[in-house]
């Protein structure tokens, strides 16, 4: 049978075939010797999507990797063939591609998942839950493939032709399986060997961290100091964690301080040791090494780095114990500034944390029991570094270690403290004892002295331990009752306490051992064994003869005080104020002469005086003095004498100073002599050279004392009393032998207060004063009110009758306009019109009125100067005034002297002047009657001078009003009735224009109605 031979073109078909296979086993095994040949996931993945697309001969391939955390695919890598868009936006999908993930609940990937190793879909977007991503990715027809492992899924391939849709051929499907099943595979050994090394890198990094916190913890329980400590775990955490700067500063009382090298808390240790023993040998405990914050870790000079006030994220991680990460964006202008000059960048800052924190929320380190004792700053460069939790977990690990540090340091600080204060102090007990001002003394039960002070061998005298025994020492210095009365042994403090009696603060007299009678107070405690049995007992006395003797005076300065006050608070004149104080000072000082004088601060002198002597009682001092002219009187010499010196205090600025500031002193002979020095030429003085001293002025003391109220100097007062030493002779003695005249520091401290008295008087004085002045203001300032409030009223009504006028005129001629224009309408259009333009007239009159008084109240009034006759002006004034009223009899009367009446002046002003006068003699006579204008010459001055009258029989002046009457806006109080009104301006600008023209203006009335005014003013006369 023969043979049948195949046609050529099936034998090239299968050729084809057979090359076509051939090239994609050997794609499938280049594909499968780069995927398995690399580790690097993000290489295998860019491998697989290139040559996927390449082999299987589409548009797209794209790769989703399970998060199997989160069940979810998320997009890590595509590959294009072609260009399908522009760069810039091929940019921003990818930003959003990278973005989107796909849950693996997703109905379509279920699908894929559950068991089916590849999925087509003709088009994407008839899937619901897909549709916005197949829209923004051109996605329609796709070929989803299953990357699985052993039933894991790894992820999902996708293969489509962005924008087309279409069927992938079975070789397609076939090469994308099988590239599928390799890229599994590759996919899941490259994330495994990820893991790998993400674990073995971790181990590192924990045996890294482990052998720096074991450095750390190994020199917190060594011998190395705090500096070191720190210094050793600032490194570590800038190695561990890679940063690039890094400081430990510790926290107390809400500060950062710098740590303390060991020479410094050496030097604080020393500062420590000084201060303690000044504190011992001075028996004080305030501040004290226990009570002081710990030195040697917060020195004080140059160590304080910032104030957590001024640091809010610091003060937030120190308050709340939990790290935080701040970056330099985020830090206000103070604290970045700071940061700056720490040299420190993003920053990592953790609160090294002392205690056990309460599982109850709180803010209150207080209560939650843990506390803050430094901060651990760490530093990096990097803008965009972000600590992860590993990092805070290791930098709390170190700052735990840190915080050990710090509070063993502490602890170690204070147990050296508390045995160096326990042998301090028993070194110091006996220093103490000793020092002690009041006088210790212990006895046993048979009264035997075991124990005394330096102080109460002083007062007693000679050794006493052992030997002495309380019935010897009340033989050898008998005491008595504070009312002289002797005070048997039996009844002794002591001897009372010995047999059981409490005895607090009782008082006796004895002598000490220098012969000096003294008042003691005495306590007794009883000395107890521990047992409680009483041992004997523990007495403490003190000299208390001072302060009895204060304690009288201050009895007798309350007393002067409580009489000066009673004397003064009911005077109200500053006159009485000054002669009450001198006086009643006089009296309580027991001083002879006396000066008090009110200070006048602008001129520098003194002001207002009083001068006052009193008789002094006769004594054995007195009979001595020399002269017998200190006895009478005080007279003009010795006024002389307390002036001048009052003077010389106030110009001398020593003494100046002292009264300024409010002090009292005392000026002995010497002073006395030294001011006569200064007299003669010295320039110590604030006014320049001063007077002579009037002779024997040197043979007083005087007590100076200022007096003033809120820091003011208000006046000084002398007070003076004889010398009780010979002239010449120096000063000296103690308080035992202080002569009877000399002045004691309470007789200054009572004239003192006597003095401020006397402030606190004068100024209530100028204050009822003042209040009075006041009140006067006030009732003048209601008065001005009243006046402009009837000025107002007044102008309201002088510009209400002219508007009202000329509006009724101006509607008139407008109706009369609308009407027609007749020959009688326009007569009486014209007659309106004229009305309106005299009304206008008189509105101008007021305004230029108003206008001209400013003018003068301001200055700026300008008056011409020209030869004017009166005569003629008050002949012109009469005639055009003469026509206008048929009530008033209007006449002008001249005296016939052969001189002319000329003056140099402004003829309108003056013609205004006029006006003025005879319109108001018109105006305030509303029953009629003459008004008389006369010229004259004054005869007392040669005719140089012109007078004026103007008379009337009106309603007359009330004698109040005339003293107001030429001022601005007044008006007298009987003008208010009636039509007689105005502006209250007329008087007023003819008083200034004559005052202007060198003239005056007065005016004569009784203020009975029916009897007129007179109104008489003068001009000087032109000289021709």
């Amino acid at each position: 049978m023969p043979s049948q031979e195949q046609p050529a073109s099936s034998q090239n078909s299968e050729h084809q075939r057979l090359l076509s296979a051939l090239r994609e086993s050997e794609i499938l095994r280049e594909l499968a010797g780069l995927l398995a040949s690399s580790l690097d996931l993000d290489r295998v993945l860019q491998v697989l999507v290139q040559r996927t697309t390449e082999v299987c001969q589409v548009g797209r391939c794209a790769v989703w990797l399970h998060d199997e955390e989160r069940q979810l695919l998320r997009p890590v890598v595509y590959h294009l063939a072609r260009e399908l868009v522009d760069a810039k936006r091929q940019r921003i999908a990818d930003q959003l591609w990278y973005r989107s993930t796909i849950p693996t609940t997703n109905p379509l990937m279920s699908r894929l998942l559950s068991g089916r190793a590849m999925l087509y879909v003709y088009d994407l977007r008839d899937e619901r839950s897909l549709r916005a991503l197949a829209e923004l990715f051109l996605v329609r027809s796709i070929l989803l493939v299953a990357l699985v492992r052993e039933d894991r899924p790894v992820g999902v391939m996708s293969l489509d032709n962005p924008g087309e849709h279409g069927s992938f051929s079975a070789e397609q499907q076939q090469l994308a399986r099988a590239i599928g099943q390799q890229a599994a595979v590759a996919i899941d050994n490259a994330r495994l060997y990820q893991r790998a090394e993400s674990e073995r890198r971790r181990a590192e990094q924990l045996i890294e961290r482990s052998q720096a916190i074991y450095q750390v913890a190994m020199a917190v329980n060594s011998d190395e100091d705090l500096p070191t400590i720190l210094e050793i775990a600032t490194q570590q955490l800038r190695q561990v964690l890679g940063a690039d700067t890094g400081k430990i500063l510790l926290l107390e009382e809400g500060r950062l301080y710098l740590p303390c090298t060991t020479e410094e808390m050496d030097e604080g240790q020393a500062e420590g040791q000084g201060q303690s023993q000044k504190e011992a040998s001075t028996g004080g405990r305030e501040g004290s090494i226990v009570e002081q914050p710990l030195k040697a870790l917060t020195p004080s000079r140059g160590r304080i780095a910032a104030s957590l006030d001024e640091l809010p994220f610091c003060r937030q991680a120190a308050t709340s114990g939990v790290p935080l990460f701040v970056s330099l964006d985020r830090l206000g202008i103070s604290e970045l500034h700071w940061f700056q000059t720490q040299n420190l960048g993003h920053t990592l800052i953790t609160p090294l944390m002392v205690g056990v924190r309460s599982p109850l929320p709180t803010d209150e380190q207080s209560q939650s029991g843990q506390r803050c004792v430094g901060l651990a700053f760490v530093s990096f460069s990097d803008p965009h570094f972000r600590p992860s939790k590993d990092h805070y977990t290791f930098a709390l690990d170190i700052a735990a270690q840190c915080a050990l540090a710090v509070q063993k340091t502490q602890l170690l600080e204070q147990a050296r403290r508390a045995a160096s204060l326990a042998t301090e102090r028993a070194n110091t007990l006996n220093a103490v004892f000793h020092a002690m001002t009041e006088g210790i003394s212990v006895l046993d039960m048979q009264g035997r002295l075991l124990m005394a002070n330096a102080t109460a061998r002083e007062f007693v005298g000679g050794r006493l331990e052992g030997t002495v025994t309380l019935e010897e020492l009340l033989r050898r210095q008998p005491v008595y009752t504070l009312q002289g009365q002797p005070l048997h042994s039996e009844d002794f403090p002591l001897a009372r306490a010995l047999r059981g009696e409490q005895v607090r603060g009782e008082r006796f007299i004895t002598r000490r051992a220098d012969g000096r009678e003294r008042i003691l107070e005495i306590n007794v405690a009883p000395l107890l064994a521990p047992t409680g049995q009483q041992l004997g007992v523990v007495s403490a006395f003190r000299d208390i003869t001072s302060q009895m003797r204060i304690e009288q005076h201050i009895h007798q300065a309350l007393e002067t005080m409580l009489r000066m006050a009673e004397a003064l608070s009911g005077l109200t004149e500053v006159t009485a104020i000054l002669r009450s104080v001198l006086s009643m000072a006089l009296q309580a000082l027991d001083c002879q002469r006396g000066l008090v004088a009110l200070y006048d601060p602008e001129q520098g002198r003194p002001g207002e005086r009083l001068h006052l002597e009193r008789e002094l009682y006769d004594n054995d001092l007195l009979a001595n003095l020399p002269a017998a002219s200190e006895r009478r009187s005080l007279g003009q010499v010795e006024a002389q004498q307390l002036d001048w010196l009052l003077t010389a205090l106030l110009d001398y600025e020593d003494y100046f100073l002292q009264l300024s500031a409010g002090h009292a002193f005392i000026l002995t002979p010497s002073q006395f002599l030294h001011l006569r020095r200064l007299s003669r030429g010295h320039s110590h003085s604030r006014g320049g050279q001063l007077p002579a001293l009037p002779p024997n002025a040197s043979r007083w003391l005087t007590l100076v004392a200022p007096i003033t109220h809120g820091g003011r100097l208000l006046g000084v007062m002398l007070l003076m009393r004889p010398s009780a030493l010979p002239f010449g002779e120096s000063e000296g003695g103690d308080e035992e032998s202080e002569p009877q005249y000399e002045f004691t520091i309470w007789e200054m401290a009572v004239i003192e207060g006597v003095a401020q008295l006397a402030g606190l008087a004068i100024e209530q004085a100028r204050w009822q004063q003042e209040a009075i002045a006041a009140r006067a203001s006030e009732a003048a300032m209601r008065e001005a009110n009243a006046l402009k409030d009837e000025f107002l009223a007044i102008t309201a009504h002088e510009f209400r009758s002219p508007l009202t006028v000329i509006l009724t005129n101006a509607q008139y001629a407008r109706r009369t306009l609308n009407r027609g224009s007749g020959p009688r309408q326009r007569e009486r259009l014209l007659e309106q019109l004229g009305m309106i333009e005299e009304q206008t007239r008189l509105l101008t009159n007021i305004v230029n009125t108003f206008l001209e008084a400013t003018q003068i109240n301001r200055g700026q009034l300008v008056i011409d100067r020209e030869r004017v006759d009166l005569e003629e002006l008050a002949q012109q004034v009469v005639a055009q005034h003469r026509t206008a009223t048929a009530l008033h009899d209007l006449a002008c009367r001249v005296d016939e002297n052969g001189r002319p009446y000329l003056v140099s002046g402004d003829r309108e002003r003056l013609l205004q002047v006029l006006v003025n006068l005879i319109q108001n003699a018109i105006k305030y006579s509303p029953q009629g009657g003459p008004v008389l204008l006369s010229l004259c010459r004054c005869p007392q001055t040669d005719g140089n001078l012109i007078q004026v009258e103007v008379e009337d029989r009106g309603i007359g002046i009330p004698p109040e009003a005339k003293e107001h009457l030429f001022e601005r806006f007044y008006r007298a109080p009987n003008t208010g009735t009636g039509q007689a009104r105005g502006l209250g301006l007329g008087l007023y600008f003819v008083a200034e224009i004559l005052r202007m023209h060198g003239g005056s203006i007065r005016v004569e009335s009784s203020g009975v109605p029916g009897e007129g005014s007179r109104f008489i003013l003068t001009l000087p006369a032109l000289q021709s």
